[in-house]
């Protein structure tokens, strides 16, 4: 063994070594530059089988050690079990407010067979590649190395090609929100649990959700906010609490109230700021909305913000002031509902209270999105200052 250690050279070079390799990995599963690999034979058979090889040279390089002493090891593994059987709960719970979906992937014998060969080379290789490089660094700078690696082992899970492929606006933002933010976040814990106890805790943490993901009949298909929200703050949230619990296992950290409320304290603002968030993109029943111009003076006048209840289309009734989209020039129109067409399909008359004509199209009751329950004078100054660059569409008065 001594031989083959030396054989690898210094530290340095192993870690360029194992960099390199991890990149090659990250180069054949996310890009077009190399055709065959995404071939079914390649990405179940010869991916695991590179990650192995990954694996294997890890273990033929020197040991290096956890943060964690040998006497808490297995208490670093318990936590990282606990915390994967958390977040699954929580993702399940996330599914069950916005939406749970079938499993895409086989479940017969042979197909079993084949996804539990791919996540374990998938996860061996991995796990075994991210110990080393964050208990190999022994500097000063541990929170950015590690930070570092963690992000650099996001693209071991995503696609360079659908990155390559965003645009910019809402679907930029509800990729990085959805998947990209999550994955990264899912990745500094994985980093935590090498950095406290080494291989197998992050392995444990890691190969139980591939796990689930592979095995489970059913599957949260959640919304991007939610998958931001949970994606994101329950892997921070666990990290903290894994950190808090170790220091007080390794007796680095005094049992007091204090630092129990400050824990809790920190819980509590980061819930609210989410919360806020939902509030503003619409995951509740009520949302706000900006008021951007002055059709609708003096009940409404720009720089407002009016709360808009979730109602369908036949639940409006005459004299309401809704919100509807106009598919047209893709925006939000704020008018009152002023005539009811039942004849054959229903449609809804609108008006601005401060236009002096109708609104040219008719609102179909799939185009209603809510009805204005309460107007806020002022509160949207500062957005209403953000959009005042962007021109209202021409023709429109809302």
């Amino acid at each position: 063994m001594s031989n083959l250690a030396s054989f690898f050279g210094g530290k340095v070079f192993r870690r360029i070594l194992l960099v390199g390799m991890v990149l090659m990995m990250i180069i054949l599963t996310g890009t077009e530059l190399v055709p065959f690999a995404n071939e079914s034979y390649f990405i179940y058979f010869v991916r695991p089988l590179l990650w192995l090889g990954i694996a294997l040279t890890v273990f033929l390089f020197p040991r290096t050690k956890p943060v964690a002493r040998p006497s808490l090891r297995r208490f670093v593994i318990n936590m990282a079990v606990g915390a994967a059987v958390v977040y699954i709960l929580f993702m399940m719970v996330g599914g069950m407010i916005t939406g749970l979906g079938k499993s895409p992937y086989s479940f017969g014998l042979v197909a079993s067979t084949i996804n539990l060969f791919y996540i374990a080379g998938f996860t061996l290789g991995v796990e075994a590649a991210r110990s080393y490089l964050v208990n190999s660094y022994q500097g000063k700078y541990t929170v950015p190395v590690v930070a570092l690696i963690s992000l650099f082992f996001v693209f071991t899970r995503l696609s360079l090609r659908e990155m390559q492929g965003l645009e910019a606006g809402m679907a930029l933002m509800q990729y990085f929100g959805g998947t990209f933010f999550p994955a990264f976040a899912e990745s500094l814990l994985t980093s935590y649990f090498a950095y406290l106890g080494g291989f197998v805790p992050a392995a444990a943490f890691h190969g139980i959700l591939l796990a689930f993901e592979r095995f489970s009949p059913i599957l949260p298909d959640m919304t991007w906010p939610m998958k931001t929200f949970l994606g994101c703050f329950i892997p921070v949230f666990t990290l903290l609490f894994v950190r808090h619990m170790y220091f007080l296992q390794a007796r680095l950290l005094k049992r007091t109230a204090e630092e129990s409320n400050e824990l809790f304290g920190w819980l509590l603002t980061s819930v609210f700021s989410v919360a806020m968030i939902w509030f503003a993109v619409g995951i509740f029943p009520v949302y706000p909305s900006v008021i951007v111009t002055g059709s609708m003076e003096p009940m409404i006048k720009p720089g407002d913000v009016v709360l808009v209840q979730k109602l369908e289309g036949d639940e409006v009734r005459l004299g309401d002031v809704i919100q509807y989209y106009h598919p047209e020039i893709k925006i939000n129109i704020t008018h009152r509902v002023i005539d009811i067409n039942r004849e054959g399909q229903m449609a809804l008359i609108t008006k601005g209270d401060n236009n002096s004509s109708v609104d040219a199209d008719p609102v179909m009751p799939e185009q209603v999105k809510g009805k204005v329950i309460k107007v806020l004078p002022k509160v949207g100054w500062f957005t209403l200052i953000l959009k005042s660059e962007q021109p209202v569409p021409e023709g429109v008065t809302y």
